[in-house]
């Protein structure tokens, strides 16, 4: 006759007696720590909210006119910039040398920068006493070269074509930023425009100078 294993129930016994002689029937298992009661979290949600409330300082008259003024005033600045203004009137101005469009056919792309005529230096001379042989070189519209950038100077384009002498500021601030760099001779302000068609670039590109000057 097979013995019958410890998980075996035998015949003419209950079930609970032998439920209670299984291996592990003493053994308690691990138990889940309590919830806290909801009374025992102390939450004062209208506590709370007068304490939130009583801290709060309501604008008077005064205070509501001069900020709404503050506000009109912001957008009348913004309008009159966008419509009639000038990149001087920053920063209400509209920006122009930031913002353009260009028609993939017949559109033109227009590339503004400085060149400056140079002279070698003498130890290139290949003729002694003679005149020293120039160069013209493109500037680098930078503020660590010359103290103005590109934008600066695509931004006031009509100004300087009205008035080159604006140019000597480029020849002023490079002898003060670079004094060991061969001086500039003469500025000239130009002009590169390509014609596009389709979205590329068709015919040989065009060199325009609008402005030229002789540094002092």
């Amino acid at each position: 006759m097979t013995r019958p294993g410890p998980w075996s129930f035998r015949s003419g016994r209950s079930v609970r007696t032998q439920l209670a002689t299984w291996p592990f029937a003493g053994v308690k298992g691990p138990r889940s720590k309590p919830r806290p009661r909801c009374a025992e979290r102390n939450h004062d949600t209208a506590g709370t909210l007068a304490r939130v409330q009583a801290g709060i300082q309501r604008l008077t008259g005064p205070g509501r006119w001069w900020r709404l003024g503050v506000v009109v005033l912001a957008f009348a600045g913004l309008a009159y910039g966008s419509t009639i203004g000038t990149d001087y009137h920053f920063p209400f101005g509209p920006l122009s040398q930031y913002a353009g469009r260009i028609d993939s056919t017949g559109g033109e792309v227009v590339s503004t920068y400085v060149t400056a005529e140079v002279e070698i230096p003498a130890l290139q001379v290949t003729e002694p006493g003679g005149p020293a042989p120039v160069a013209e070189v493109e500037v680098q519209l930078k503020q660590t070269k010359v103290g103005l950038g590109r934008a600066d100077i695509e931004g006031h384009v009509g100004d300087i074509v009205k008035d080159p002498s604006m140019l000597q500021a480029l020849a002023r601030a490079q002898r003060k930023l670079e004094p060991n760099a061969i001086p500039f001779k003469k500025l000239f302000l130009k002009q590169d425009t390509q014609l596009l068609e389709n979205g590329k670039a068709i015919g040989p590109m065009s060199t325009k100078v609008l402005a030229t000057w002789v540094v002092r």
